[in-house]
């Protein structure tokens, strides 16, 4: 699945509102001066997500060698804490055997079961019974979390989840507005800050807007360049690889293509280690522009959005096809695409049918199909591996659409007490595998990013 950065300034124009969606998408990259305007209703620039992944395994279910110690998770936002102790080595969890049988051990002894878990032996193997606020293997994630903010701010964004669902990139940000604070987050530890590169000039702030597979590489831009940090080597200043500034709109999860705007041409691209190509336009319009919006986990294929004096049009690329639009159906206006799933088979996105906009679904060359209701505003943003899972918003609510049809994240989290105080309003990102989802909402009233982990 693509990682989503949706472009700078649009996710700034939305945060300094501090409002849900967004009809500006531009960016400010490397070199780059202001952002352009794309369209009326513009796409879902900037999606904003939430939550930090949780991660970490239990300890050893055997009764020899000891395990990792996995991570507790913490409640509200407040960063977690490390926990979840290694099963002791040696044999204390050998049953004696009975007359002329032999010694047993019992995989529940120790408790390999985190986070008050209730630990079941059943074929020589332990199964975790977990309480209403944990799920994994081990109970070790935390079903519903805030992500909190770094010291000194107010609020906070995610940005993006990495396909292994084990790190988020996002903003922190004082209540005014201004400027963003890029951080990082692994395993649900607490927020890294991610320091702007030398020579940037930071009144907007620092904006991630992708991440790769494993966490390991983010990219974004501050106001005047784009910037790349790796644990290495921290913030570096992002090749300038073309004149006139870009926009970086995603990465792709094996970190080798960046895709985007060129805002001296108004014209999408795609950059990889040894080659920039301009994808070019649909419309031979002189006001005609695009962009691409997402990529695929190996960069060979990007979706994105056209627009000329015909309206906005949602496109897919590859080398063998070039830039082709997507199917359409008759009753359509303006439609974009938002994100392709890390296969490249699925794109998600959303088109305008009379007065609403409508979350649809791309399937190789064939007609798309709804995946919202005809009455209610909706957008899908994002979707996992394979496409089978898309993620989004309708009617201000983040929802889910599966096999089984759409649901509201809350409705699938309702066991949980932490969802106390919360409104839940975008889902804007998911791991490949479905389980991790990241958004937007408001907490007791103040906006902060939030991560659900289903069972």
């Amino acid at each position: 699945m693509a990682l989503r950065g949706r472009s700078l300034l649009a996710a700034w124009a939305i945060l300094s509102s501090c409002s849900d969606g967004g009809s500006f998408r531009a960016g400010q990259g490397s070199g780059g001066g202001g952002g352009s305007n794309i369209g009326d209703e513009g796409g879902e620039a900037g999606a904003v997500v939430g939550g930090a992944s949780d991660g970490g395994g239990g300890g050893s279910s055997g009764s020899s060698a000891a395990g990792e110690g996995g991570v507790m998770m913490g409640s509200g936002g407040s960063p977690p804490e490390l926990g979840g102790s290694a099963g002791s080595a040696g044999d204390s969890s050998v049953v004696a055997a009975g007359a002329g049988g032999t010694a047993v051990s019992d995989p529940c002894d120790p408790n390999p079961c985190q986070n008050g878990g209730t630990c079941t032996a059943s074929d020589g193997r332990a199964a975790c019974s977990c309480t209403t606020r944990y799920t994994g293997e081990s109970c070790q994630f935390q079903r519903f979390r805030g992500v909190g903010t770094l010291a000194g701010d107010d609020l906070s964004d995610l940005i993006a989840v990495s396909r292994d669902g084990t790190t988020v990139a996002g903003i922190s940000f004082p209540r005014s507005g201004m400027p963003y604070h890029t951080f990082r987050s692994v395993n649900g530890e607490a927020l890294q800050y991610i320091e702007p590169p030398a020579g940037a000039t930071t009144t907007y702030g620092c904006f991630p807007t992708g991440i790769d597979q494993t966490g390991d590489l983010v990219v974004g831009g501050c106001d005047n360049v784009g910037f790349r940090f790796t644990p290495t080597n921290g913030t570096e200043e992002a090749d300038q690889f073309l004149s006139g500034g870009i926009g970086l709109n995603a990465l792709s999860a094996d970190g080798s293509t960046l895709v985007g705007e060129a805002f001296s041409s108004l014209e999408a691209f795609r950059r990889t280690p040894t080659d920039t190509t301009l994808l070019g336009k649909l419309e031979p319009d002189a006001n005609a522009e695009s962009a691409a919006l997402a990529v695929n986990g190996d960069g060979s294929v990007v979706a994105g959005v056209d627009v000329s004096s015909l309206g906005e049009h949602a496109f897919r690329w590859t080398s063998q096809t070039g830039m082709i639009q997507l199917a359409e159906m008759v009753e359509w206006g303006n439609h974009e695409a938002l994100d392709v799933s890390t296969d490249g088979n699925v794109i998600v996105g959303w088109a305008r049918v009379g007065s609403v906009e409508r979350a649809v679904r791309w399937t190789g060359t064939t007609a798309p199909g709804y995946l919202s209701a005809e009455t209610s505003n909706a957008r899908a943003l994002a979707t996992n591996a394979d496409g089978s899972i898309t993620v989004g918003s309708e009617q201000t609510q983040a929802v889910i659409w599966d096999i089984s049809g759409e649901s509201t994240v809350a409705s699938l989290l309702a066991s949980s007490s932490d969802l106390a105080g919360w409104t839940l309003t975008q889902a804007v990102d998911v791991s490949d595998d479905g389980k991790v989802i990241v958004g937007q909402g408001t907490h007791d009233g103040q906006r902060e990013g939030w991560v659900a982990h289903l069972p």
